[in-house]
């Protein structure tokens, strides 16, 4: 029974209809877990628990994977169209998906993210994770780090914010390296991720990976066409001219 007497919500049932986008958001709990917890915590395309199913892998809209799950999933898709998701046509190759790395601690034989800086734990924290190192952490954290360094930088010309990981010392910049983790789809936090994959893909031409885009090949116009059919038949009949006088040259010797 839950808090006001009705049936525990499980971890299938929530995933279920939070994937159907249903209007309903009475959720009980399941062992203590509230329904963004639940989601944090699971794969947001089997809704199996990510704790013990690494690797892990994440997107640019902040949601998290079991690596296995999804590359099936793309795999399928590849051979069967029609079993493309809504949700989930972003994902079509391993440049949209990001290793990350999470800190578990069990309480109570339940997994939470653990905060590796701040040792916070999810039920009181939003999570981030950074693009180069997939390194999981406090969203708050960062934020408060983002604004220690602005303060220092202010003087300075560039606008975009560069920093070390907390956690493993790789570099990162904040303008477009950082992805909140958004299992609710919080509009807040969609429209940050979006902004910053705009930017990593339209001015730096990098996938959510971090690997160079594939240039598209520029369509020729009509116009384009005709002239380059033109100079190749201008081309020809210089050919055939110069094939003509050698000819003559050679009755005539």
């Amino acid at each position: 029974m839950g808090n006001d007497g009705g049936t525990i919500a499980k971890r299938q049932d929530i995933l279920s209809l939070h994937n159907a986008r249903s209007a309903h958001t009475a959720f009980a709990e399941d062992k203590g877990e509230s329904k963004e917890q639940i989601l944090l915590q699971s794969c947001a395309l089997s809704g199996l628990p990510l704790y013990e199913n690494n690797p892990i892998v994440g997107d640019f809209k902040g949601k998290l994977y079991i690596k296995e799950k999804i590359l099936q999933y793309m795999l399928d898709c590849k051979l069967d169209k029609l079993k493309r998701q809504l949700q989930f046509q972003h994902l079509k190759s391993l440049k949209d998906l990001q290793t990350v790395k999470i800190t578990w601690d069990v309480i109570n034989d339940i997994a939470h993210f653990q905060c590796p800086v701040t040792k916070e734990l999810d039920y009181k924290a939003s999570y981030s994770y950074l693009r180069p190192c997939g390194c999981v952490m406090s969203y708050k954290l960062l934020k408060e780090l983002k604004k220690s360094l602005k303060s220092l930088k202010s003087r300075e010309t560039s606008t975009h914010i560069e920093a070390h990981c907390p956690v493993c010392n790789h570099e990162f910049t904040f303008d477009y390296d950082l992805v909140i983790i958004n299992p609710t789809d919080k509009s807040d936090f969609s429209e940050f991720n979006e902004e910053n994959y705009e930017y990593l893909r339209t001015v730096l031409h990098l996938s959510h990976a971090k690997e160079p885009l594939k240039k598209k090949k520029k369509r020729k116009s009509e116009s384009e066409d005709a002239e380059e059919v033109k100079d190749d038949l201008i081309r020809k009949r210089k050919m055939d001219t110069d094939d003509g006088l050698e000819t003559g040259k050679r009755i005539r010797a």
